[in-house]
């Protein structure tokens, strides 16, 4: 992971193939999905994330009684790395980091089209 302070940019190196996604009440459900399918639903959505961007928590390896709060904006996935414009709400992130988790909230809500649709966890 590399934060970029002046672009406002956080960088994820190799991120993984599969992401796991769940569900608060009263839906409680669980899943996963591919880092493409994960990436398509960003596809023309104003600002990429829709008109909420949303907030998630940073935990780095080596800091995680330090977590970040971060605003997510602009996805984009090339060659091994998937780098997001961010805002950070609260914390002070490290510059650099191994293994990281990124959790995104309220990722289903930011995403799901209203009324029907093609993905059955909307």
């Amino acid at each position: 992971m590399k934060l970029d302070h002046e672009a406002g940019t956080v960088t994820l190196i190799e991120p993984a193939n599969n992401i796991v996604w769940f569900t608060d009440r009263p839906g409680r459900d669980a899943n996963h999905m591919y880092l493409e399918e994960y990436m398509s639903l960003w596809v023309g959505r104003q600002n990429d994330f829709g008109d909420v961007p949303p907030n998630a928590v940073l935990i780095a390896e080596g800091h995680e009684l330090n977590p970040a709060v971060l605003e997510l904006l602009s996805p984009q996935h090339d060659r091994g790395t998937l780098t997001y414009d961010v805002k950070i709400i609260e914390g002070d992130p490290p510059l650099s980091a191994g293994a990281v988790t990124l959790v995104i909230d309220p990722f289903l809500r930011t995403i799901c089209p209203p009324g029907p649709s093609d993905f059955s966890w909307c």
